[in-house]
């Protein structure tokens, strides 16, 4: 519901068609009502270390969040490529282009601060959400 998903498809492993890297398995593709897929990838709900660090005006993102980010940039890059948008289309039947990327990580009182919403938005097509933004979400859906 927090996407507004016509379909979700979960784990579609993606072969990369011009190049002979690893081939790439996002947790889920969300088709929504214009029959694009975006992409959802859920880590998991408690971070090792502080989501943002460094020192004053020069914070950013932990090593953690980090490599998160870089995960699903990767995904960016596959779908940039034609070749790969038109073997998705094919083997899966959904259209994947320019997708926006969410990413499900931690808990809000672990992210929740200027700090972080000021680096996170240095990131256009990549949304970073907690459990606790996915839990209020439905839960206003249902009773408001």
């Amino acid at each position: 519901m927090r996407f507004s998903a016509k379909e979700i498809y979960s784990e579609k492993i993606c072969e990369w068609q011009s190049s002979d890297k690893k081939a790439i398995k996002p947790d889920f593709f969300v088709v929504g009502t214009d029959g694009f897929a975006d992409i959802v990838e859920f880590k998991l709900p408690f971070l090792r270390q502080k989501a943002v660090v460094g020192s004053s005006n020069r914070e950013t993102f932990s090593a953690q969040i980090n490599s998160y980010i870089s995960q699903t940039r990767v995904y960016r890059e596959y779908f940039d490529d034609p070749n790969n948008r038109n073997h998705i289309k094919t083997k899966y039947e959904f259209n994947v282009y320019k997708p926006k990327r969410y990413l499900v990580v931690g808990r809000r009182w672990e992210l929740n601060s200027e700090e972080w919403r000021s680096i996170a938005a240095d990131f256009h097509d990549l949304v970073i959400l907690t459990y606790d933004d996915l839990i209020d979400g439905v839960v206003t859906q249902f009773y408001n």
